[in-house]
């Protein structure tokens, strides 16, 4: 093994704040500050007691009642910041008697994983709960309260301390193709090898023993053979775009070890932080840019004996069909099985045309004008998995939400989210706000693109409406643009995407957009490198805040759709109430 271990910090999610007002009404009006009170500094401060957890035991609570009853003697602290008029605009606190912010969290490890002895800001400052982009000491309650009731993973109710898992790494390696294959060529990339983000996905196996890195790394050195452009790296084309300079380097391949059995981490929550230790991100020194690397691949040892296998793969390179038709191939190997889908490498199918025609609007690149408030600026962002089951859909697309449009289960969900997207975040009605569809193209060029091509074969396509009529109309209105924006991709509307790209080489501004995409078409279980397929399969985070992924799950023999997504906190209450009212 290797020689440096990589140690997250605390992680602590809050919930919603809430108001603590007196147990009783108090005095109303303007309290005086002295000349003495002229500090305008925020004191923080943390105390941390041992408690015994009984099922009839509620200490937020309790302390909570405790507050709203001492308020009623300091009432000032329910009050507000103010500047006066009467005396110059000195500071005083209007006992509106509104409340104490009051907050409930739960921390991922023990009290006693964490080194109090210290003066760390950084992870003190996450017991304690700040107003996200507040910019006066007006916006600020005189006292705030984040209370932490549980310190460590819940598991069914009882309370299990765990350790913030570390993982060992080795030193990062290369690994080439297993011979010499097109060293020196340029690939093209096509105009649709558009996206710069950065894919990161895990695949976790119940077993595979000591030998599992050197297995998947010589089958990673086979595989190669026939996807040699992801040994390459990224350069810039003399035309101005994106190719691959196929230099053989090799891809960038990591071992590390857990601390911990795979039951220990819960991947049921979208937890970058616990995720990304098992998925390499920042190209290690010596090794270049990230963005240079078109694969960076992580198997990491667990104690049970499984492992879990996270790879980061550029989206310049490949869509999300094109990646797991290239795991799975890459797990045949492993097997020592032919590839039952070669990869098809010409991208040269996907050139611009000559003479160029534009003959469509291409409003996915337009930009949309900001006429909304900022009222969420600065805000914290929260990530959330909201789940829609087979009783939830249905009730979406054959009962009482929608009404006339006929539609597939991806189109409903997707334009629902939408529509309560746009009503959660409060936009003013006039704001237009916009949904791009990743929609598949493989098959909407003529002739169809052959099996296996490798590379993005996807589309962004665009609907734009205003917040008012996306709050206002029905659900099946929004359905409707959802329909109308996918019946447009077709053989023509995509050269002429293709053609746009060569002139402007854009990019899609994503002001007021959300980025819909499915990956229920992508066969992440069917991974197998010879110790069975993957327990658990999934993105590591959100490519981007703008986008929604919805992932399909099998639970109990139903097939459940789960929203990724990410939303300042203020409009994630808003948003998950929106959900609940479907049933």
């Amino acid at each position: 093994m290797g020689n440096y271990v990589e140690n997250y910090d605390l992680i602590v999610k809050k919930w919603e704040p809430v108001l603590v007002t007196p147990a009783e009404e108090t005095k109303r009006g303007i309290y005086f500050l002295s000349n003495v009170d002229e500090d305008e500094n925020l004191v923080r401060t943390i105390y941390c007691y041992h408690h015994k957890k009984t099922n009839d035991d509620d200490p937020s609570g309790v302390i909570k009642n405790a507050l709203s009853k001492v308020l009623v003697h300091y009432h000032p602290l329910a009050g507000r910041l103010v500047t006066t008029t009467a005396d110059e605009g000195r500071l005083a606190v209007d006992c509106t008697g509104e409340g104490v912010l009051f907050v409930e969290a739960e921390a991922n490890c023990s009290m006693g994983s964490i080194d109090f002895s210290k003066p760390d800001a950084e992870t003190r400052g996450k017991l304690v709960y700040e107003i996200p982009g507040v910019k006066s000491i007006f916006q600020i309650p005189p006292l705030m309260i984040q209370n932490i009731t549980k310190m460590g993973k819940i598991d069914n109710g009882k309370q299990n301390t765990e350790k913030v898992f570390q993982v060992k790494k080795g030193n990062p390696t290369l690994v080439p193709p297993a011979v010499d294959t097109n060293q020196g060529s340029v690939y093209f990339l096509s105009n649709v090898d558009d996206d710069l983000t950065i894919i990161r996905t895990l695949y976790c196996f119940k077993s595979g023993g000591q030998e599992a890195g050197e297995v998947i790394k010589n089958a990673l050195s086979k595989a190669l053979v026939h996807y040699y452009p992801l040994a390459g790296r990224l350069i810039l084309s003399p035309e101005g775009g994106f190719a691959v300079n196929c230099t053989g380097e090799g891809v960038v391949f990591i071992e590390a070890e857990a601390d911990c059995g795979l039951d220990d981490v819960d991947f049921s929550k979208p937890d970058k932080a616990t995720r990304g230790k098992l998925a390499a991100f920042d190209a290690p020194d010596g090794m270049g840019n990230k963005f240079e690397i078109p694969l960076m691949a992580q198997v990491t040892k667990f104690k049970c004996g499984g492992f879990a296998l996270g790879l980061a793969f550029s989206h310049f390179v490949a869509d999300g069909i094109s990646a797991v038709e290239f795991i799975n191939s890459w797990g045949e190997t492993a097997r020592g099985l032919p590839l039952s889908l070669p990869p098809f490498l010409d991208r040269t199918l996907l050139r611009a045309r000559t003479p160029l025609r534009v003959e469509h609007h291409h409003s996915e690149y337009d930009t949309l004008p900001n006429i909304s408030s900022d009222l969420i600026t600065g805000e914290e962002v929260v990530y959330r998995y909201i789940r829609f089951d087979q009783d939830m859909i249905c009730k979406i697309k054959n009962g009482r939400i929608i009404t006339n449009n006929k539609c597939s289960s991806y189109e409903a969900i997707a334009a629902f989210v939408w529509k309560a997207r746009a009503k959660a975040l409060m936009m003013s009605g006039d704001q237009l706000m916009r949904v791009l569809v990743v929609v598949n193209v493989r098959d909407k060029f003529e002739p169809r693109l052959p099996k296996g091509y490798f590379g993005n074969a996807i589309k962004y396509t665009a609907a734009t409406c205003q917040a008012r009529d996306l709050v206002d109309q029905p659900l099946s209105y929004v359905v409707g643009l959802v329909q109308e924006a996918i019946r447009r991709v077709n053989d023509e509307h995509l050269r002429s995407t293709i053609d746009y790209n060569e002139i402007r080489r854009a990019i899609r501004p994503l002001g007021f957009t959300y980025i819909s995409s499915t990956w229920s078409g992508l066969a992440f279980g069917s991974t197998n490198f010879g110790w069975g397929e993957a327990i658990s399969t999934g993105p590591v985070e959100l490519p981007v805040d703008e986008g929604i992924l919805f992932l399909p799950r099998q639970e109990k023999g139903k097939m459940c759709m789960y929203a990724f997504m990410g939303l300042p906190v203020s409009a994630m209450g808003n948003f998950e109430e929106l959900v609940r009212q479907i049933n």
